[in-house]
């Protein structure tokens, strides 16, 4: 049978919360639609786990990666593999998320048909509550080039000293003096409010703004054109390089509301994580290589012309 929506679950080592969202998935959406699972080469065996649970149930393909390929390779591998198979929309989501909403297929579809949405993003409910950052619309990455990769370029700087500190045995004990350092600077100075959206705009559509990257849903003319994410990083900045990538293309991008989801932020961090100053450190190697290949990434294309500052 083929499938008009697939929605494609990268997987790496959490087998209870994919399970979770797997079967959350197979209730809320309609037989139209299909869920494929990535395994991003779990080295626990939960990936073979997974193609065992659901060998038998039709609407779930499970795509066993030798090796961690990153978060937007992985997800690519599902996106391409649903391209193939000829489904016209595509969704790329977190293990960690569920769907809250009824009629999330007709929803898209009526969507498309009025608006012809390319990149779609729901209402994201988690556990820090509206005064997340990490709900829709998306803000702070709607930035010209110049400014991001100034922003980029400070974020490089500071994790580069950290690591520089973990490399002399002194890593743990630094953070734990910025830390208090911070609590300090808290006391005598409130920190300044993230610039959030306000509960009103998050009650109706938007169009041409960020969008988190726990929930991206692509229309028909997206999965088209593309076979998914920029593979520009092995983590981290997906969702600033989708959007310069909308804003250059002329894509549609819209925020949803009618369409909710839960992403229970940072639980499958903190399941992964025995130590969680050593994991921190951990993470913080990969956001450097991160960060430098943006950088890279970003002034490669304005030397071709791709620039972002004159959108």
């Amino acid at each position: 049978m083929e499938y008009k929506f697939a929605f494609v679950v990268l997987h790496y080592g959490l087998y209870d919360a994919t399970v979770k969202c797997v079967d959350n998935l197979l209730v809320k959406l309609n037989a139209d639609s299909c869920v494929v699972v990535v395994d991003n080469g779990s080295p626990d065996g939960s990936g073979a786990r997974l193609l065992d649970r659901y060998r038998e149930q039709p609407r779930v393909k499970v795509i066993l990666l030798k090796e961690n390929v990153g978060f937007s390779r992985g997800l690519n591998a599902g996106f391409q593999y649903a391209k193939e198979e000829g489904c016209s929309f595509i969704a790329l989501i977190n293990n960690d998320t569920w769907i809250l909403s009824d009629n999330v297929c007709e929803i898209l579809e009526q969507d498309y048909a009025e608006y012809g949405f390319d990149i779609l993003g729901p209402h994201i409910d988690n556990p820090e509550g509206e005064k997340s950052t990490g709900v829709n619309p998306y803000h702070g990455i709607e930035k010209p080039d110049m400014t991001a990769v100034n922003d980029w370029e400070k974020m490089l700087k500071t994790s580069s000293v950290r690591i520089r500190m973990d490399d002399l045995g002194l890593g743990i004990a630094y953070i734990k003096a910025l830390e208090a350092v911070k609590r300090l600077c808290r006391r005598a100075k409130p920190a300044h409010e993230p610039d959030l959206p306000p509960q009103e705009d998050r009650e109706k559509i938007a169009f041409g703004c960020g969008l988190h990257g726990c929930y991206l849903i692509f229309g028909p003319e997206y999965v088209r054109r593309y076979d998914g994410l920029r593979p520009v990083t092995f983590l981290y900045g997906e969702e600033w390089l989708l959007f310069r990538q909308a804003r250059l293309d002329g894509l549609v991008t819209m925020y949803e509301p009618r369409i909710r989801i839960w992403h229970d932020e940072h639980a499958v961090e903190k399941k992964q994580s025995g130590h969680e100053l050593k994991k921190y450190l951990a993470k913080l190697r990969i956001q450097r290589e991160s960060y430098r290949r943006i950088i890279e990434f970003v002034k490669e294309e304005r030397a071709r012309g791709r620039c972002l500052d004159s959108v």
